[in-house]
């Protein structure tokens, strides 16, 4: 009868907190802006901030007023992505990187639309 009761009692105590975590846990979302934060995000914004830096004193790029990240998203050690405004042609523009041999390396730019 213990048993019985132990076992009714953590299966009504349960069922409601797995309730509550489910409908207040909300994962990020990928189409939210997000401002580097962590060290590894800081970093990758850096070397990609450089490199647009580059583009805009080598002018292959121009800038619409002050070159700002407002996003960054960083997969693992795999890739990273970083959004920039500013930057023209724009709206938006978005540097991509890729780690290789233990560093992070630009592989990708371009601009795009938003909207």
């Amino acid at each position: 009868m213990r048993w019985l009761i132990l076992t009714l009692a953590l299966t009504f105590l349960t069922v409601p907190g797995v309730l509550v975590v489910a409908v207040a846990w909300k994962p990020g979302n990928e189409d939210e802006l997000h401002l580097p934060d962590t060290d590894e995000e800081r970093k990758v914004a850096g070397i990609a901030t450089g490199f647009v830096q580059q583009l805009v004193r080598g002018r292959r790029v121009a800038t619409d007023g002050a070159v700002e990240v407002t996003n960054v998203r960083v997969r693992r050690k795999e890739s990273a992505f970083v959004w920039f405004t500013g930057v023209s042609p724009g709206p938006a523009f978005r540097v991509s990187l890729g780690y290789v041999e233990d560093e992070w390396r630009v592989s990708s730019y371009g601009s795009f639309a938003t909207g």
